[in-house]
């Protein structure tokens, strides 16, 4: 959605708008209010931000994270066959029965206490040894979706904000909004 938002060209022009005035003012050595560095601050945000950081996330992921990702992804369908292959054994059939007998075993009623624990144990032998594989794909998946997106952010925002004297107080101390 954000990307979305960045990319309208009223937010382009906007930025361009901002970049320009802000230029021109430097140029004429004219101070502008403390609010329009804030104003600037979030238009190259909500530009060119998001976009460098879902970049940088997907540089990273190529980079370090690939390899981990197919190794976890490929345990995991070794995973899904085997428990896919799983089919309950086919009831045994009497002449004798009677019909509620014959509906239970067509329905496998009879059997389901048995399909179940031998699905379960199917289960358990297919994802044996490949716990570690689901926990890695959880791993690449926030750190890729989450972690380096939002670090990648916090480390624009900084740029930006020291860029544009964002980050000190009048008094010299450190902004209390700069805090982490």
């Amino acid at each position: 959605m954000l990307i979305e938002i960045g990319s309208q060209p009223l937010v382009s022009a906007l930025v361009t708008a901002a970049v320009l005035v802000t230029a021109f003012a430097v140029l004429r050595s004219w101070t502008l209010p403390s609010w329009w560095s804030r104003i600037l601050l979030a238009l190259i945000v909500i530009r060119f931000a998001v976009p460098i950081a879902v970049l940088g996330s997907d540089v990273v992921f190529e980079r370090f994270l690939k390899d981990k990702h197919d190794v976890a992804r490929a345990a995991v369908a070794d995973v899904q066959k085997g428990v896919e292959n799983f089919s309950p054994a086919e009831p045994q059939s009497k002449a004798d029965e009677g019909l509620i007998d014959r509906l239970k075993a067509w329905l496998h009623l009879a059997d389901l206490k048995k399909y179940v624990e031998g699905y379960a144990d199917r289960l358990s032998t297919a994802t044996k040894d490949k716990v570690s594989h689901f926990i890695n794909l959880i791993v690449v998946f926030v750190v890729q979706t989450m972690v380096m997106p939002l670090l990648i952010l916090w480390g624009i925002i900084k740029i930006c904000k020291s860029c544009l004297g964002l980050g000190r107080s009048p008094l010299g101390g450190p902004d209390r909004l700069t805090r982490l």
